[in-house]
């Protein structure tokens, strides 16, 4: 009888196949619940962007000096403020990734809250430099895209010149801010039907030597933060 119990206790059940679908169907479909609510947008996050995507940024241009110039963050404004820096706010920036552009002056149009509204003039190296970078960025990640150090940008002034410009050099020191001017020179202004542009750009004084400075207007980085990504 021992022998027989023992050998009844050491049988197995048979497995129940109808009963191990219905759990398994059961966890598929709580796992496509769970995805449904999370909707397309983590899929959008894993995307990439590729040459020729149409990219549009949020960005804060850095000077050689490492302080802000150009934003499209308000806050950054308002904090610069405060420290008494000239930061222009602007608007998201769409660009193209991978292209690469010939223009010198490309503008950008910011505000201030002094000055008002501006075109504020963009290097085609910095342009290019941002539309290189983006490449290989996902949608909603940062990355900080350094201008090539080669080109810096420091212009010498006089006390003369910096006077036209309203300015004094007496009262004047390393660090101080100013804006600089530039014309679109190769507009035709040969009729009056078409006028040259005007940009502005924040400068700082780098250099102070007798009746001369040196102006650096260079941009060191631009921080930019990948908004929206579309495949053409």
């Amino acid at each position: 009888m021992a022998a027989e119990r023992k050998a009844r206790t050491g049988r197995k059940e048979p497995v129940n196949w109808k009963k191990v679908g219905a759990i398994v169907i059961g966890v598929f479909f709580v796992v496509v619940m769970v995805v449904s609510t999370l909707g397309v947008g983590w899929i959008t996050q894993m995307t990439k962007t590729e040459t020729g995507d149409s990219v549009v940024v949020d960005y804060t241009m850095y000077a050689e000096d490492g302080r802000p110039v150009v934003t499209t963050n308000q806050r950054t404004v308002d904090d610069g403020a405060k420290k008494g820096l000239t930061i222009f706010l602007a608007e998201p920036m769409k660009l193209t990734a991978g292209a690469s552009v010939s223009n010198q002056l490309i503008p950008l149009r910011v505000n201030h809250a002094v000055y008002g509204w501006l075109d504020y003039t963009l290097f085609s190296e910095e342009l290019n430099a941002l539309q290189k970078g983006v490449i290989g960025v996902k949608n909603g990640e940062s990355v900080d895209i350094k201008v090539p150090s080669s080109y810096m940008l420091e212009r010498e002034m006089t006390a003369r010149e910096y006077a036209a410009m309203g300015g004094n050099l007496t009262g004047s020191h390393v660090g101080d801010q100013l804006i600089l001017g530039f014309t679109d020179t190769s507009s035709d202004t040969t009729t009056n039907s078409t006028k040259p542009r005007s940009y502005v750009r924040v400068a700082y004084i780098s250099k102070l030597s007798g009746e001369n400075m040196t102006v650096n207007y260079g941009v060191k980085s631009i921080n930019t933060n990948i908004r929206s990504i579309k495949s053409v």
